[in-house]
């Protein structure tokens, strides 16, 4: 699919070029979507935490050695 893809965008005209392409999907839009409730474990961790959306926004993640303190900081103060 990603080769099609490839080939499309450097064969397109405009912007607005469109090809069908003979690929069909293997489920059902039924079945895709059963798996929707499934959320990822950076979701997860926004909804018990969300004020860190803003240092993900910012782009200020800390790195192995921070995580590291922080989460031996937390323990410390419980």
């Amino acid at each position: 699919m990603l080769r099609s893809l490839l080939e499309v965008l450097a064969s397109a005209k405009s912007p607005d070029t469109y090809v069908e392409l003979p690929y069909v999907w293997p489920e059902s839009p039924a079945q895709a979507r059963k798996g929707a409730d499934v959320h990822p474990p950076i979701a997860q961790l926004l909804v018990r935490k969300p004020w860190l959306l803003a240092r993900l926004y910012t782009g200020e993640i800390p790195d192995e050695e921070s995580r590291a303190e922080m989460a031996a900081g937390a323990r410390n103060t419980t």
